[in-house]
């Protein structure tokens, strides 16, 4: 009988211990709004081949707008933008713009958290031109 509740106590803590999450598991935010993300394209294809190194600074407010610049401060596109938390560590973005260079396309992007405030990202047009692209950003 006392090998029994031994047995039970631990298989109660490990279960416990299994199923409790760590706040620092859960890397990507619920929200972009009031935040900046920095970023560095690495590679690109279509649109986006030969820019490699580009840098940027996108800008995301409360009424789900979004402004991307680059570091220079020169506007490149603003419009409206999407997100949701997929995973612990991965959000979904997608940026619709409205004016700017890619006026009239669809960004879709992947965003995948190392930690809190950075990680790397997948980006692919799902409207107007073709082209992908993958970098590392900073989120402020």
């Amino acid at each position: 009988m006392k090998y029994f509740v031994l047995a039970s106590i631990f298989i109660l803590f490990g279960l416990q211990a299994g199923c409790t999450k760590k706040p620092s598991d859960d890397l990507a935010p619920t929200s972009l709004a009031g935040k900046i993300l920095e970023g560095r394209r690495t590679s690109g294809t279509g649109a986006f081949a030969g820019d490699e190194s580009y840098t940027f600074v996108t800008r995301f407010d409360a009424m789900r707008h979004f402004e991307i610049k680059t570091t220079a401060g020169v506007l490149e596109n603003n419009g409206d933008f999407q997100y949701q938390k997929t995973g612990h560590n991965i959000g979904l973005l997608t940026l619709s713009a409205k004016s700017g260079v890619r006026s009239g396309d669809d960004l879709q992007i992947t965003l995948k958290f190392t930690s809190p405030g950075d990680g790397a990202y997948e980006a692919q047009l799902i409207k107007g031109e073709q082209g992908d692209q993958t970098g590392v950003f900073k989120l402020k």
